[in-house]
């Protein structure tokens, strides 16, 4: 069961002023588990949030098991033609965490991103795109990882309000190059879309040798 924790936080200040632009509320997800088990029945007083060092107002905490969209985003540029089966292997394992009524995307990136196959809560649809469209790319071109995280939290965005969870998974060896975006721009376009980025590294012994290149990233 995946369940998450819903935290409202109310900012603190002592004076407001008369007009004031800003965020009110601030929603943090979190899962809390103990010995491998989620954990349920939390309430404000459980948690403790800082921003900047300072303890920040619960204002609402709420508890649910909402269905998942996400986004397997793998890396095909030209370093990453050795670690093919690794990538194959590294997206099904991640897939195995998912639940009914989740959904998956592929996409993939080099010099550019592209949508191979829609949200489809069929997974073995989903590992038959993977087999037969993923693994059969060029595996060539540049590796554009900006440009391709802020293209995937675009395509979740499109989706509009859905009341599901929204993530991208990056599959990615984390050798990039600059593209087109930067950093703080995908950033703020996950923001949008209310989405999350998580990273599976895959080790590659031969770019490690040669001088790291520029957007090279830490998930």
């Amino acid at each position: 069961m995946r369940v998450f924790a819903f935290l409202c936080l109310a900012p603190l200040m002592a004076q407001p002023p008369l007009f004031q632009a800003g965020v009110s509320q601030v929603r943090v997800d979190v899962e809390v588990f103990s010995r491998g088990h989620p954990v349920g029945k939390l309430l404000a007083q459980h948690f403790l949030v800082k921003d900047n060092g300072e303890p920040q107002k619960i204002v609402h905490v709420s508890q649910s098991e909402e269905p998942l969209d996400v986004i397997l985003l793998f890396d095909v540029s030209g370093s990453m033609k050795t670690t093919v089966q690794r990538v194959a292997a590294s997206s099904k394992k991640a897939m195995t965490h998912l639940h009914p009524g989740d959904r998956v995307a592929v996409m993939t990136f080099s010099s550019q991103p592209h949508l191979l196959a829609g949200f489809a809560d069929q997974l073995s649809a989903v590992e038959r795109t993977i087999e037969q469209d993923v693994l059969d790319q060029p595996f060539e071109g540049y590796t554009r990882i900006w440009d391709a995280v802020n293209e995937s939290a675009r395509v979740h965005f499109r989706q509009g309000h859905t009341g599901r969870r929204r993530a991208v998974l990056i599959i990615t060896d984390n050798y990039g190059q600059k593209g087109k975006f930067d950093e703080n721009t995908a950033l703020e376009s996950l923001w949008e879309a209310d989405a999350i980025l998580c990273g599976v590294i895959v080790p590659n012994p031969q770019e490690a040798k040669k001088t790291p290149r520029q957007s090279k990233w830490t998930v």
